[in-house]
């Protein structure tokens, strides 16, 4: 049996034995598994007499959107980082073996299929969105998780050949970039020469048609993605298959490419495998802006130093608000901008859906923003236990800068959505409040889970358990909100509005009494050392 077979199926083996050993990561497992298939359940109902799905090129569209936003964030690292398909423990081990480096370089990408698979599980919990909507089955929807892998898949192998190529060759990077955007550009374009021909009229009909045309279609990477995941949903097998040998053979093609540009591939690979677990050391901590900026040459903007305010607890807001000057980002990270622009366009061109659909849906997407912050990482220094105040009254002050990070969030999402689908002022008014309401349930909850579960993003699989309990969390406010909205006798203009402050209110008392019974979390370090 060869090194790497043998690594492979004894870290298999390791996995299994793992789980006789830690009973709660079974369980969490189990959890998960029945989670999923629950809301399969749920979601495969019957819709009804006369019920008729939405055009299955609209959600071609949408695939297209979704496929495209991963592969071009991933192969944009080709041009600072690189990709990686390996660990530290690779780097010290396995790369000091006495292994032939295409040996290994395809032990990366056979593990990277597997791991890109269970990242696309999450898809499935979507499903009954998708059927509900669009008709889509299991087996569609599997297939669309497929697509989804040799997207991501073909992305990191794309940003691992461009590392190579450009590395230490500004003109190279230079003009790869250029061609990347160009590429996208023109992507765009053939999408949107439909809506152009149109008149700028039927934006989301006009885009969806501009997606299924051949133009688009055969578009090397995306277009090969969307159109195998079209083909499978419109059930044309044979040309789903005819994507999908396109899609084999472009990995092919980079694999070969990196082998005959370069054999010892070590040390472009290990900036890349450095940084990515230097990334998921700061995420444990919460550190997740700031992260690697000394591997990556990011810029620190420092201006002045010292606080210059603040006076005991308080000197935590004044240090948080500095920090987010120092990182160039204000109250906004780059995943809150990039979900705003989403917002933005999704709010464009999916008008009908109201600004119910459009809240619950951004709504849904607040819980991903929300599981770091600035208040976790002063949970591991000594200071702020040191500091002689009470441990509410310091707890208060960590949350401050989140809370009015809140507060700018919901105005700037809101605001937009509600201006782009043509809400009243009443109603937009009602969101901006709802949506902050949803983010202090989502912080309290991350003070629970905190107090509770300990470091929920060093536990693997108490992440799934930490989304069970938010969601749980967010029950009383949706309930209140839609009984508040039946009785009270208003017109049907202000019961939408009605119904968004009903959450407010019992969102407000429930993280108020969420804060309140975890007030203690900063009395005493070690309970936070878990």
């Amino acid at each position: 049996m060869s090194a790497l077979r043998y690594l492979t199926l004894t870290t298999l083996k390791n996995g299994i034995q793992e789980l006789k050993k830690r009973p709660a990561r079974l369980i969490a497992y189990l959890l998960f598994l029945g989670l999923m298939v629950f809301l399969i359940f749920v979601g495969n109902g019957n819709n009804g007499a006369g019920w008729e799905p939405r055009p299955m090129e609209e959600l071609g569209l949408i695939v297209l959107a979704f496929y495209g936003m991963i592969f071009v964030a991933d192969v944009l690292k080709g041009f600072s980082s690189g990709a990686t398909f390996f660990t530290m423990a690779d780097v010290n081990l396995l790369f000091s073996a006495p292994i032939r480096p295409k040996r290994i370089l395809f032990y990366g990408l056979i593990r990277q299929v597997g791991m890109t698979l269970w990242v696309g599980v999450f898809i499935f919990f979507e499903y009954g969105l998708l059927h509900n909507t669009y008709g889509v089955d299991l087996g569609q929807l599997f297939l669309l998780v497929l697509g989804y892998g040799f997207t991501y898949f073909c992305a990191e192998i794309t940003a691992m050949a461009i590392y190579i190529f450009v590395n230490g060759n500004p003109v190279r990077k230079r003009w790869m970039r250029i061609g990347l955007y160009a590429f996208v550009a023109l992507l765009v374009l053939a999408v949107a020469y439909p809506f152009v021909q149109n008149g700028f009229i039927n934006p989301l009909e006009s885009l969806s048609e501009g997606a299924a045309a051949p133009l688009a279609s055969f578009f090397p990477v995306l277009g090969w993605a969307k159109s195998f995941a079209y083909m499978a949903l419109t059930r044309n097998m044979g040309m789903a298959f005819l994507f999908l040998a396109l899609m084999v053979l472009f990995i092919a093609a980079m694999v070969l490419l990196i082998t005959k540009m370069q054999s010892d591939f070590y040390e472009d690979v290990l900036q890349a495998t450095e940084l990515t677990y230097a990334q998921k050391e700061a995420a444990k901590e919460g550190k997740v802006q700031e992260a690697c900026l000394s591997l990556t040459g990011g810029k620190v903007n420092r201006g002045h130093t010292g606080l210059r305010k603040g006076w005991g607890a308080g000197v935590f807001y004044y240090k948080h608000m500095l920090e987010n000057r120092r990182a160039g980002i204000f109250f906004f990270d780059k995943m809150s901008l990039l979900f705003l622009v989403i917002g933005g366009i999704m709010a464009f061109f999916m008008r009908d859906f109201g600004l119910i659909g459009m809240f619950s849906m951004f709504t849904y997407f607040q819980l991903f923003t929300s599981a770091t912050g600035r208040w976790l990482r002063e949970l591991d220094i000594h200071y702020v236990y040191l500091i002689p105040e009470r441990p509410f009254s310091k707890l208060i002050h960590l949350c401050m800068e989140n809370i009015c990070k809140v507060a700018v969030d919901a105005t700037v999402t809101m605001l937009l959505i509600g201006l782009i689908i043509g809400a009243s002022p009443v109603e937009i008014v009602a969101a901006i409040l709802a949506r902050f309401g949803f983010g202090m349930v989502f912080m309290a909850g991350n003070i629970l889970s905190q107090r509770v579960l300990g470091k929920i993003a060093s536990k693997g699989l108490l992440m799934f358990l930490y989304f069970i309990v938010m969601i749980l969390l967010c029950l009383p406010g949706i309930l209140g909100g839609v009984l508040l909205g039946i009785l009270v006798p208003v017109s049907a203009e202000l019961q939408i509005g009605i119904g968004l402050l009903g959450t407010l209110i019992f969102n407000l008392l429930l993280s108020t009494l969420l804060l309140f019974l975890c007030r203690n979390v900063l009395d005493n370090i070690e309970l936070n050392k878990k």
